[in-house]
C-alpha cells in the first residue's frame, strides 16, 4: 500500500512537472512571437520613416528643378528685353 501511495506521488509530481514544462514553453513561444511582431512594427517604421525622407526629397529636388527653371526663364526674357 506504501509502495503504491509512493508511486501515485511521483506519478502525480511527473504530471505537474510536465504542465510546468508545457507552460514555460507556451510562454517562451509567446515571448518569441511578440519580439518577432516587435522587430517587424520597427522594421515597418523604419521604411516608412525612409519613404517620407525621400519623398521630402524629391520634394525638394523637383522644387529646386522649378526655381532653377524659373530663374532661367526670367533670365531669358531679361535678355530679350535688353
Amino acid at each position: 500500500m506504501r509502495s503504491l501511495f509512493l508511486l501515485l506521488l511521483v506519478f502525480g509530481a511527473l504530471v505537474v512537472t510536465a504542465q510546468e514544462d508545457r507552460e514555460i514553453i507556451l510562454q517562451k513561444r509567446q515571448a518569441d512571437e511578440r519580439e518577432i511582431i516587435l522587430q517587424k512594427r520597427q522594421t515597418e517604421d523604419r521604411e516608412i520613416v525612409l519613404q517620407k525622407r525621400y519623398a521630402e526629397d524629391e520634394e525638394k529636388v523637383l522644387k529646386k528643378r522649378n526655381d532653377d527653371e524659373e530663374y532661367l526663364r526670367c533670365k531669358m526674357i531679361r535678355c530679350e528685353f535688353n
